[in-house]
């Protein structure tokens, strides 16, 4: 498998950081567009873009705004689901210009899933959608501790929008694998989110 990175023009000109990994014969059956979730990065995807690309599949992911290479000022801080759909489409056409017209398809995890279902659903002529976990009707059992801190967050939010709490998601939810939970662990360029 082939890495490489780069970067793109996104909404209002602004440069976001993208990277693939494309199968090492050079022969690609289509493209995949592939969305990490909220307060990771594109790094995260690695591990299916080895599988994909064992299988024949070119695929590319960005940063989106607010995380990791394109976090900025502010991790976590994106104004509008309407700026990350419009940096998707401007990726997509990106990706049309050295795709030799062959299909270009969505694939998303967690909050990535969302914002490709969200895409799907105002560009039907996309090639298909690939989701996991896609945080539809998405409940967590909290303890009463995190309720309050929840509960909390929502007016912290409106007071300090750029303050970053911890996350209260356990990571071994995340993974059976071990190899991959140790790897999520010790990321030090996701944020912790509430």
């Amino acid at each position: 498998m082939k890495n490489d990175t780069g970067y793109f023009e996104g909404r209002e000109l602004k440069k976001l950081f993208y990277q693939c990994w494309l199968p090492d014969n050079g022969e690609i059956k289509a493209y995949i567009i592939a969305i990490h979730g909220w307060g990771t990065h594109s790094d995260r995807l690695k591990v299916p873009a080895e599988y994909l690309t064992e299988k024949g599949y070119a695929i590319y992911a960005f940063d989106l705004r607010g995380h990791w290479r394109n976090a900025g000022d502010m991790p976590g801080h994106i104004d509008s689901m309407d700026h990350i759909q419009k940096d998707t489409l401007l990726f997509m056409d990106f990706i049309h210009e050295i795709s030799n017209d062959k299909k270009i398809f969505l694939m998303g995890h967690s909050f990535g899933g969302l914002v490709c279902l969200i895409f799907a659903i105002n560009h039907p002529a996309l090639a298909g959608v690939l989701v996991s976990s896609p945080l539809l009707g998405m409940y967590l059992k909290l303890s009463m501790g995190k309720k309050v801190i929840k509960s909390i967050s929502k007016t912290l939010v409106k007071l300090a929008p750029n303050k970053i709490l911890d996350n209260i998601i356990d990571q071994n939810q995340l993974t059976s694998d071990l190899k991959i939970l140790r790897q999520h662990i010790a990321d030090k360029n996701k944020f912790e989110i509430i």
